[in-house]
């Protein structure tokens, strides 16, 4: 856990350097610290970054305005102003957090009792609460420990990105001024008034007021983003899909096998095998893998309490209803295999297209849980 806040830290609070149009490059990492799996991730997150943010084609800044911009940087983004952004987030935003983490979950109490996932999850909140504080006492007060060994971590981390900052706002300043400009802005930063401005510009960025506007402004982003969910969906459906196998002409099965280096029969038996588990006809909704009755209990539980969950989010939560969607869509997988494996097919097609007043309803499956 402490590696995905530690990376979510980093970038959220290196992303007006992102920005900047340009950085120097990070220093290597030692090898005794990451291995190659790491090192070539982080490899391929610089690279994209790199293409993404690309000054290559761009002349070099005059030397006179670089010097000027060197000056309006270092006022803009005086030593230390990145440390004190980091020691207000870590004790603003992350030990509130951690107080809040939930318990255990399901998974993690049957891995370490022994206990069925199905047995966990016929649990009263409360019951659960309880098992956590037996095996996992020190569950809430772990993470208030975390920010304790989180904080000097990200103090040197700080420490390294405050001067690539400077030396990239350095050379944005140099680009976006002249040295006319940048010589009254410097001007106005030695007046009273301009070092305090220039001393709080960057903390100020946050301060609990600009944090505080920010989220409330959410509420309103996610309603203006999803007033209109059924035109939404129907936008996102007409996006092309991807090509399976199937739709691959034998020409193209042949390219591929040798992309691949594997015998093209081999894609074959593949694409012919999917063909075979798969039912002829689409599916309808009204399959009996779709009915929450026909799932499995730890399944169709999961399933419900994330649908709450997203549903008391008010429809705003990403985060809730993704999980939600994966868990609904395992469900039906399960319920899918076992009910094909029992030999289940479905109604024959009626002999005559149906009028459209004639389809039912419930003939697609609905985008969330029923009640």
């Amino acid at each position: 856990m402490l590696k995905p806040i530690i990376a979510a830290l980093l970038l959220s609070t290196s992303v007006p350097a992102l920005a900047l149009q340009e950085a120097p490059a990070a220093p290597e990492p030692a090898q005794s610290s990451i291995d190659a799996a790491g090192e070539k991730a982080l490899g391929d997150v610089m690279s994209m970054f790199s293409k993404m943010f690309d000054t290559s084609g761009q002349p070099e800044p005059e030397p006179a305005r670089l010097a000027l911009a060197e000056v309006t940087a270092a006022k803009l983004l005086p030593n230390g102003a990145y440390g004190k952004i980091m020691d207000d987030m870590l004790g603003k935003m992350l030990t509130p957090l951690f107080e809040m983490m939930p318990g255990l979950t399901d998974a993690q109490i049957a891995q370490t009792t022994g206990a069925s996932e199905d047995t966990v999850a016929t649990l009263t909140e409360e019951k659960k609460a309880a098992v956590t504080a037996l095996i996992d006492p020190y569950h809430k007060e772990r993470g208030k420990q975390m920010v304790d060994v989180m904080k000097p971590l990200m103090t040197e981390a700080m420490a390294i990105i405050e001067p690539a900052m400077r030396t990239g706002l350095s050379r944005a300043y140099a680009r976006k001024f002249t040295a006319a400009q940048l010589t009254t802005i410097n001007g106005f930063f030695t007046t009273p008034t301009g070092a305090a401005f220039a001393q709080e510009s960057f903390a100020l960025q946050a301060d609990p007021e600009v944090m505080q506007a920010t989220f409330k402004a959410f509420p309103a982003i996610m309603g203006s983003i999803f007033s209109d969910q059924a035109n939404l969906k129907a936008k996102f459906d007409a996006l092309p899909k991807q090509r399976e196998l199937k739709d691959l002409s034998e020409t193209e099965l042949q390219q591929l096998a040798g992309l691949l280096g594997v015998e093209a029969q081999a894609l074959q038996d593949h694409r012919d095998g999917a063909a075979t588990a798969s039912t002829d006809t689409p599916e309808t909704g009204e399959e009996p893998w779709y009915a929450e009755e026909n799932w499995l209990p730890a399944a169709r539980s999961k399933a419900t309490k994330l649908s709450d969950a997203y549903m008391k989010a008010n429809e705003k939560s990403d985060a809730a209803y993704a999980a939600y969607e994966d868990a609904q869509v395992t469900a039906i997988d399960e319920a899918r295999q076992r009910f094909l494996a029992q030999g289940w097919k479905p109604e024959p097609a009626p002999e005559e297209p149906m009028a459209a007043e004639d389809i039912p309803d419930n003939a697609v499956p609905p985008p969330a849980l029923p009640k």
